[in-house]
């Protein structure tokens, strides 16, 4: 019997490669000591540490330089809970970071396991979701550097997988759910939202050539996804109504600050006024405090 139509054989399957998975992810992490990493220079650590401090989502260069939209909030704030937990730049908060990183990389088998069946059949899902789980470069990006990597390809897979199956759905609380979870996946990385036109026009041909109604489940989608976004960008971070403020200082949210990839990251001391391209429009930003001069 194939284990799409036995569930229990499928659930142990998943489980299995999971497991292998994480362990492999852990051992390595433990074995390349990659807890004891320096976080000097990674802004999300600055975000991070600035949040479980109080200050709110700011400071993604270390010294006080104020409100910031460099990055999406919801890993950020992830990482903060572990520096409140096992304290600021720590060892065992790295550690159990990596940990958490290992886990969501490891579950990501899953949605491309049902991707792949939807897309090739099943046998070619199990194959993928192997090759995912025992994959050397897979697992580096859960277990050497506490970046939102894992977490963004997680939520990337799940969204993918979700599309792929609401093309065959016309229900209204599916479209809700899709909703929230493009939202979810706009809060950690933003790059990812550039698939989200593409796949919610696919999914609405889909439905039109079976003659399925989609406007309106199309429209609560939408709807509930810009629900997520739009308070989301503020509240996660803990900014509370400074955070309001804070978007009037910057001139932006933190989805037109951070997509495409500036011209030039970083700061420097040499650049008097940098050049950034933002939501189709050109924005120039003024010379940083003298703090975070000699930064880099």
């Amino acid at each position: 019997m194939s284990t799409a139509s036995n569930p229990a054989s499928l659930r142990r399957l998943l489980l299995k490669i999971v497991v292998i998975g994480l362990l492999l992810r852990v051992s390595g992490m433990v074995l390349m000591h990659s807890y004891r990493v320096k976080l000097d220079f990674d802004e999300g650590a600055h975000i991070a540490a600035a949040i479980a401090s109080g200050q709110g989502f700011s400071n993604p260069f270390g010294p006080a330089t104020g409100p910031t939209a460099w990055l999406g909030p919801l890993f950020p704030f992830v990482l903060s809970r572990f520096f409140i937990a096992f304290g600021t730049y720590t060892p065992t908060a790295i550690f159990w970071v990596l940990v958490f990183n290992c886990t969501v990389s490891a579950l990501t088998c899953v949605p491309i396991y049902f991707v792949a069946r939807y897309t090739f059949g099943e046998r070619i899902a199990a194959r993928s979701a192997w090759v995912w789980a025992l994959f050397p470069y897979t697992m580096y990006w859960g277990m050497r550097h506490p970046w939102d990597t894992p977490l963004s390809a997680f939520l990337f897979a799940l969204c993918f997988m979700a599309t792929v199956h609401l093309a065959e759905s016309s229900t209204l609380l599916k479209w809700a759910g899709y909703g929230l979870l493009w939202g979810i996946a706009g809060l950690c990385n933003t790059a990812e939202l550039v698939f989200l036109p593409f796949a919610g026009c696919w999914i609405c041909y889909r439905q039109f050539r079976q003659g399925k109604p989609f406007f309106r489940n199309a429209v609560a989608g939408a709807v509930l996804f810009f629900a997520v976004i739009a308070p989301g960008a503020f509240a996660i971070t803990g900014c509370s109504t400074n955070s309001f403020r804070s978007a009037a200082i910057l001139g932006s949210s933190f989805i037109s600050a951070t997509r495409p990839t500036p011209w030039e990251p970083g700061n420097r001391s040499s650049i008097l006024r940098k050049t950034y391209w933002s939501c189709g429009s050109i924005r120039r930003w003024g010379r940083l405090p003298t703090s975070t001069a000699n930064w880099r």
